[in-house]
């Protein structure tokens, strides 16, 4: 069965590249090794954890965008080394130039999905999981409570840096409460992905203990 979809390259990229940020390099846990794909008639969303970080990324189809021909919603996973890949390939936004058209057909028998634009084409497989954590879950279920203070790996600050963003729509930093994530939030890139990025908090030893 094959299920064809066409994105703009800067929304794609920008969708993969947020996936990355909280993908797990792990292989002793595969399953977080993994970045997750749910195509739908409205839009495409892609979801990522490694236990510490968890992101939804989701760019709902522009005019001329989205499945085409006979489509049922799906969902499927990319290996974190072959999104890699991909960005090294999907073209990247030019200025003053309109993003190139990015084609993923995925073969859902032959378990890969093939992803071409302009003159450019490459394959890669189609990953195979077991349960996947429930992300949107975690970070929907997030409510804005105020907080005095909540403890943060600082490496995982400087997450927020790498995710894609628009000048003209800021990031939002919401604090829930002891015990519970950071969510960082922005409504829209100028490719039009919008994302939701939770850092989990760090229990706080006294000094010197192990």
């Amino acid at each position: 069965m094959l299920m064809i979809i066409t994105i703009p390259a800067d929304a794609a990229r920008d969708l993969l590249t947020c996936g990355l940020v909280a993908c797990g390099n792990d292989m002793t846990l595969p399953t977080l090794t993994h970045l997750r794909i749910v195509v739908e008639a409205e839009k495409c969303t892609v979801l990522s954890t490694d236990r510490y970080r968890a992101v939804i990324a989701s760019y709902a189809w522009a005019d001329g965008f989205g499945p085409e021909g006979d489509f049922e919603p799906f969902t499927e996973h990319l290996v974190r080394q072959d999104v890699v890949q991909l960005l090294k390939v999907i073209p990247k936004p030019k200025p003053k130039m309109p993003p190139a058209t990015v084609t993923f057909t995925f073969d859902l028998d032959a378990r890969r999905v093939e992803v071409s634009w302009g003159d450019g084409m490459t394959i890669v497989p189609l990953g195979d999981v077991g349960e996947f954590p429930k992300v949107e879950s975690l970070i929907s279920g997030l409510e804005s409570t105020p907080i005095e203070t909540i403890t943060l790996n600082p490496a995982y600050l400087s997450d927020i840096a790498k995710m894609p963003f628009d000048r003209a729509a800021p990031v939002v930093l919401a604090f829930h409460g002891p015990g519970r994530p950071l969510k960082a939030t922005t409504t829209s890139t100028a490719s039009g992905v919008a994302w939701q990025l939770a850092l989990m908090p760090i229990r706080l030893l006294p000094r010197g203990a192990a």
